[in-house]
């Protein structure tokens, strides 16, 4: 009896990937991570990287990397994966790293104004950690 019971919770928790899994592969059917998500990185490349920033493929499926490859204080990494949006985003001031990271949950289906107001979140809590990072880093000098 007990055996029937955690392989019908196995069952259903397989199930669950499986079909997650397929509703990414049918919200992306046609596009990439890229433009599906295009609000969201130009605004990341014009706040961060002056509009000069390159957009990589990670190492992992789901995953694009945002960087200046000239050199730049910041690195943008978004993972997409079962509906939610991964952002870590990276900020280096005087040799000291800050590592911020958000998820955004149930995004599959955004608006361009859903998107709009994710971008503007992200942007106005990264900001305020970065200035909070540098006030830091700065009495640590002193």
């Amino acid at each position: 009896m007990i055996w029937a019971i955690i392989f019908g919770i196995a069952v259903v928790f397989i199930f669950n990937i499986v079909s997650n899994n397929f509703k990414d592969k049918v919200s992306l059917a046609g596009t990439s991570l890229e433009e599906k998500f295009s609000i969201l990185i130009s605004k990341i490349n014009d706040e961060a990287f002056n509009g000069e920033a390159i957009v990589t493929k990670g190492s992992i499926n789901g995953c694009l990397n945002i960087f200046n490859p000239n050199g730049s204080q910041h690195f943008v990494e978004i993972m997409y994966s079962y509906g939610n949006l991964q952002i870590t985003w990276k900020y280096k001031y005087y040799q000291k790293e800050m590592i911020y990271n958000r998820s955004f949950l149930n995004i599959r289906n955004l608006s361009s104004f859903e998107e709009i107001k994710v971008a503007n979140i992200l942007i106005q809590e990264v900001s305020d950690k970065i200035e909070n990072h540098k006030l830091i880093v700065m009495k640590d000098l002193y």
